[in-house]
């Protein structure tokens, strides 16, 4: 009876440790996968920082051009302005001068059909 007792408790132990084994083994697995995730995980985030930094860095840049491009738009608009304006007296003065010449002309042929006339007259 002893000895059958005995083998029973070894065959427990050895059960027992057995299953300690293979705890450890399915754990140790468990880790390794786990930490695999972890650092694929940290590398994806590293990575989405990476382009993040260089979105705001490309977002700045873009700024800085726009505040340039503007500043030279305000820069141009007053010399446009007072060309507008300058150009907007010189056609002023081509329809004054188009409607001088007109009477100019009306003028000469008033002044010629004076002069026939005083020919006439005389």
């Amino acid at each position: 009876m002893k000895v059958e007792i005995h083998e029973i408790e070894e065959r427990k132990n050895h059960h027992i440790n057995e299953l300690m084994m293979s705890h450890e083994q399915s754990f140790r697995e468990m880790k390794e996968y786990f930490n695999d995730v972890t650092r694929e995980n940290l590398d994806i985030i590293k990575q989405l920082h990476e382009r993040l930094d260089d979105i705001k860095y490309q977002i700045s840049e873009s700024e800085t051009i726009m505040a340039k491009l503007k500043e030279n738009i305000e820069m141009t608009k007053g010399p446009m302005g007072s060309l507008e304006r300058d150009a907007e007296g010189l056609r002023k003065i081509v329809v004054l001068l188009s409607n001088y010449m007109m009477s100019y002309r009306n003028a000469k042929g008033s002044l010629n059909d004076l002069r026939t006339r005083m020919e006439n007259i005389k």
